[in-house]
Order: C-alpha cells, then structure tokens, then sequence
C-alpha cells in the first residue's frame, strides 16, 4: 500500500508521531537523500526518495 502524504501534519497523523518531531526527523532524512521535502503553498510534502534500504557492515 502507498501512502502520499500532501503534508508534514498528514503524515504525523497517519502515524501518530507529533509534527514538530516528525518534521525535525524528515529533516534529517532529506540531508541524507532519503527524502525530499517540497514547499507547496504554506505546506511542506514529504516525498520518499529511497524505499529499500542495504545495511552493509564491515
């Protein structure tokens, strides 16, 4: 199933984090190119670039 939020306070409802978190946590996540955030109007949509992830160790 595919979720695409139209915002940081739909995404935070959906997962029951709170926005100001989830919005520091997608932060994080966008400087590491998992994610991108796209400023639309007065809201930021969070757009998932990576859905698979490899943890690879030495």
């Amino acid at each position: 199933m595919r979720f695409n939020p139209e915002s940081i306070t739909a995404l935070a409802k959906a997962t029951g984090r709170r926005p100001r978190n989830l919005s520091r946590t997608l932060k994080t996540m966008s400087h590491y190119g998992i994610v991108e955030l796209h400023k639309e109007h007065n809201q930021v949509r969070p757009v998932a670039r990576a859905t698979a992830f490899q943890i690879m160790t030495a």
